[in-house]
């Protein structure tokens, strides 16, 4: 069984805080019942991330960022403030 590096549901990534090294690829399982994404955002700019997908899909995330803090949320609307949300370091 594949373990995923980020889960996505209502309305939270788990884990929140999230490390990955630049040039690394990590995978994002949605184990929750609607569509979610993950968008990393820097001083209030939205810099990247997966499209939007599915309740039970996967994708993969290419970790091609500068070393540094970023934001993490989900995109769709009302998400985020649901406190689908948190930050997300490259190494």
């Amino acid at each position: 069984q594949q373990v995923s590096d980020v889960s996505l549901s209502e309305f939270q990534f788990e884990p929140a805080d999230v490390t990955a090294e630049a040039g690394s690829t990590i995978t994002l399982e949605n184990v929750g019942s609607t569509e979610h994404d993950l968008r990393l955002r820097k001083a209030g700019k939205d810099i990247g991330g997966t499209e939007v997908f599915g309740a039970g899909q996967s994708e993969e995330l290419k970790v091609d960022f500068p070393p540094g803090k970023y934001e993490m949320f989900c995109s769709v609307p009302g998400h985020e403030d649901s406190g689908m949300k948190g930050t997300f370091t490259v190494k």
